[in-house]
């Protein structure tokens, strides 16, 4: 994307991230940012120019939103763990939760709100939960007793499907306390572990977005605890102040506001939060503390977020040296009415098939494919096969796979030299037990583009089920070797939202237990 109407293309998307998630793009992190537009209409299977040319353009396109939020996937990045930054967490169990819930025991409430703001995955909420789990069961208290909800919201529906799903790699793991898996985790038959259900009945995750133009994440009383952890420092100055605001207003008067070490200094400066601390950690109140009471005398009764006070201007944001593109934060995107096909037009109906099968809506997806061919099947080749793959997609996801191996080839026949579409046959025939004709697809893809990482990872998984450990690591090998050339938060294609640096854990993992 180097020529002159690309990048003002780019610039004027730039301008509409800001506006639309408070996400700073800066000139020298555009190419970060045509990254993501890139990864997000290769996703949809649409030209990058195109995908542009329908974001940017009319604001009442009914794909508009839709598209929106694929691309929103592509430009964040979920780093979360159990148990991440101990201080805080520490500061959480022995101060912060058992203070609150002493202070509603003396005036008869039993009700808790805690909101997870910019939750990616759901470690941090689940450790919440935990926390207070064993809080309940230190203080002699039954968890029953009392009204427990924990909000947990982020920006990408991805993360947010796989928070709901609460199954983790050893990766996520990797700064907790060593009871965490055995007292509140389940091992799965993929070496997975799978949160335990009380743990996860007390969260109720969603979309939210701390820059638009909803006040509170979902309707009741304000919280007692508020985390955001990793977000601010992605947004620019106004929106930052726009966003710490907000996040005062759902406070309740005493409330606490966590955010990371890195952030301290930015709430610091715009003084719209009290400093005040837990143990040794810097935490954030909405009114300045006297041991154990508060001085609430000028407690706002709106939740519009506004202060009583002038506020001095954020220091300037940094980036990291790696240029990392941002981490994910709250978001809800308006809920579209899906329309009937036939009121759509060609390339809609595409757009749309592509859109429901990446927000896993196989049923809708199918639909949009079968009417697309209905329609218009004399249209060109590269379309036509995009619409059969599609439907195979929509078809092998829900179990129906020789139906779905019947559109797959007829995809690739129309298409032969699409390495994507001979990586979906191949899965079909690999689910099927045909391991010849997956083997060979997947090498016919790796024929047509040596980086298609998940074709090699395939092949390496096929080789080790097959006992053949010298093919398997060459293929892993192969693999390392794509990988090596991505960024470690860059999304691998095909891959269902797993980034490089998960992928290259898993892989290492492999080759050590070869």
């Amino acid at each position: 994307m180097t020529n002159v109407q690309s990048s003002d293309a780019i610039a004027r998307l730039a301008n509409l991230v800001l506006d639309r998630w408070g996400l700073l793009y800066p000139r020298e992190r555009h190419r970060d940012l045509s990254r993501g537009a890139d990864a997000a209409a290769k996703a949809l299977g649409l030209p990058t120019a195109t995908f542009l040319k329908m974001i940017l353009g009319d604001p009442a396109n009914r794909s508009r939103d839709k598209l929106l939020s694929i691309l929103v996937d592509k430009l964040t990045v979920g780093e979360s763990y159990f148990f991440r930054e101990p201080r805080s967490m520490q500061a959480l169990d022995e101060s912060i939760l058992p203070e609150l819930l002493r202070e509603k025991l003396l005036r008869g409430d039993n009700s808790l709100r805690l909101w997870s703001a910019g939750c990616a995955t759901g470690e941090e909420p689940y450790t919440l939960s935990i926390l207070l789990d064993r809080l309940f069961a230190r203080l002699g208290e039954s968890p029953e007793a009392w009204s427990v909800e924990i909000i947990a919201t982020d920006i990408n529906r991805d993360f947010l499907r796989r928070a709901r799903e609460g199954v983790y790699r050893e990766w996520s793991f990797r700064a907790a306390p060593p009871w965490l898996k055995d007292q509140y985790f389940e091992k799965t038959e993929d070496n997975r572990w799978r949160v335990v259900d009380t743990v996860r009945d007390r969260i109720r995750f969603s979309t939210f977005n701390l820059c638009g133009n909803d006040s509170a994440p979902a309707s009741g009383d304000r919280m007692d605890v508020i985390l955001c952890r990793n977000v601010l420092i992605y947004l620019a100055p106004d929106k930052m102040q726009q966003v710490l605001r907000r996040i005062r207003g759902n406070l309740t008067a005493e409330g606490w506001f966590i955010t990371s070490p890195t952030e301290s200094s930015h709430v610091l400066e715009t003084r719209i939060f009290t400093p005040c601390r837990a143990l040794d950690m810097l935490a954030f109140c909405k009114f300045e503390r006297n041991g154990a009471g508060l001085d609430s005398s000028t407690e706002e009764r709106s939740l519009s977020g506004s202060a009583p006070r002038e506020y001095a201007e954020p220091q300037t944001l940094a980036y990291d040296d790696a240029g990392q593109v941002p981490l994910s934060y709250d978001d809800e995107e308006p809920v579209a009415v899906i329309p009937e096909p036939a009121e759509l037009e060609p390339e809609q109906l595409l757009i749309e098939a592509g859109v429901a099968i990446a927000q896993g809506d196989p049923e809708q997806a199918e639909a949009y494919g079968r009417e697309y061919l209905e329609r218009y099947g004399g249209a060109r080749l590269e379309s036509r096969a995009r619409a059969k793959s599609i439907v195979a997609q929509s078809l092998a996801s829900r179990g129906r796979l020789e139906e779905a191996q019947e559109w797959a080839s007829a995809a690739v026949e129309d298409e032969p030299m699409n390495p994507e579409l001979r990586y979906h046959h191949a899965l079909v025939l690999q689910e099927l037990g045909r391991n010849d004709e997956a083997v060979a697809n997947m090498e016919r893809a790796l024929y047509l583009n040596q980086s298609l990482a998940m074709a090699h990872f395939s092949l390496g998984l096929m080789a080790r089920s097959q006992g053949d450990t010298a093919s398997a690591q060459r293929h892993f090998s192969r693999l390392l070797g794509v990988l090596g050339d991505m960024g470690e938060d860059a999304v691998v294609p095909l891959s269902e939202g797993m980034s490089a640096a998960r992928l290259r854990e898993l892989v290492e993992s492999l080759l050590l237990s070869r």
